[in-house]
């Protein structure tokens, strides 16, 4: 009776519901605005992080790299593992297949525009290092795209990520990454992130 009674409140939203859909679909939870207003408002946490990716003995540091922050939600959360195959995030390539081989039309219809536009953005800096301030406490999903530059900045295409070879002072690109980690932050806190993963060819 239960099962019927939710069957019929969905269809009647506008979803078409198949059992298990949610969690096999992640596109069938569209972004409500309203799960993470909470997150915008000014608040007394903050974040101290840093990045980098090694491969052999190449390394590199998320230098001029846009980070953003955006609150945990059912949206997010069900995003973020789509994407990256873990609930606390992890790294990826680029190409996001993972996200590729969601329908276009679902893709366009999730509400990923206005979600976009709750999110925070800072830069790393020379050392890899960024920061994030006035954060209410919650908790939030940290992600670096390597081939990101800030907003407003530009980067060639196609993206790359830049390799520092320091025993031969030389500087290669390769393939580039999405990083990403689950966060808690607490009013007046620092909380602290480390997104460095190794990189395997």
């Amino acid at each position: 009776m239960k099962r019927t009674a939710a069957l019929v409140l969905c269809a009647l939203a506008g979803f078409a519901v198949t059992p298990g859909a949610a969690a096999d679909q992640p596109w069938k939870i569209a972004f409500d605005p309203a799960a993470v207003i909470w997150s915008l408002q000014a608040g007394t946490g903050s974040v101290e992080g840093a990045s980098s990716l090694t491969l052999a003995n190449r390394k590199a540091s998320c230098f001029y790299t846009n980070v953003r922050l955006f609150a945990s939600s059912d949206f997010s959360d069900r995003y973020m593992t789509a994407l990256y195959g873990a609930k606390e995030g992890g790294i990826t390539p680029s190409g996001r297949s993972k996200m590729s081989e969601w329908p276009l039309e679902v893709r366009r219809a999730s509400g990923t525009g206005k979600w976009e536009r709750t999110w925070r953005h800072a830069l790393c800096d020379a050392q890899g290092n960024f920061r994030f301030s006035n954060l209410p406490a919650g908790n939030y999903w940290v992600e670096i795209d390597y081939s990101s530059p800030p907003p407003g900045g530009s980067r060639p295409a196609p993206p790359k990520v830049a390799w520092d070879l320091p025993a031969m002072g030389i500087v290669s690109t390769g393939p580039s990454y999405f990083v990403s980690k689950k966060i808690s932050v607490s009013d007046g806190q620092v909380t602290s992130v480390t997104l460095n993963f190794d990189v395997k060819e």
